[in-house]
């Protein structure tokens, strides 16, 4: 995956946690956590505690697409990025792609499909 280079270079400062098979380590015993519902508890405590609305971890993926997509990068490259292909990446985000170019978008079809307001009616 292609990282940016704040996300690198923390990723990079996490390194000796590598050796022991895991990057999230429960606080208290420096070893990896036991399951994922233990490593949860500790996701839903930080929400709490950024006064935040729980949301589940995995969300973070969808927010890291929705993100890419709103800033124009392309649907092939966030699929790739995720393990997606580009139709299930669109499936989900497609409602997300940047709203300044509907217009644009909107004029494409013009020439090719001249809707009027009696059409639809």
């Amino acid at each position: 995956m292609l990282l940016t280079a704040a996300a690198r270079t923390h990723l990079l400062s996490l390194k000796s946690m590598w050796k022991r098979g895991a990057v999230f380590l429960a606080p208290k015993t420096s070893q990896p956590y036991p399951s994922a519902h233990h490593l949860d508890e500790r996701w839903i405590a930080a929400c709490k505690a950024a006064k935040g609305r729980h949301r589940r971890a995995c969300n973070c993926r969808h927010t890291g697409a929705t993100l890419g997509l709103m800033a124009g990068q392309t649907p092939a490259f966030l699929a790739g990025q995720l393990g997606h292909s580009v139709t299930m990446l669109l499936s989900t985000h497609a409602r997300w792609l940047p709203g300044d170019r509907d217009r644009e978008e909107r004029a494409k079809l013009e020439p090719i499909l001249p809707l009027t307001t009696e059409m639809v009616r």
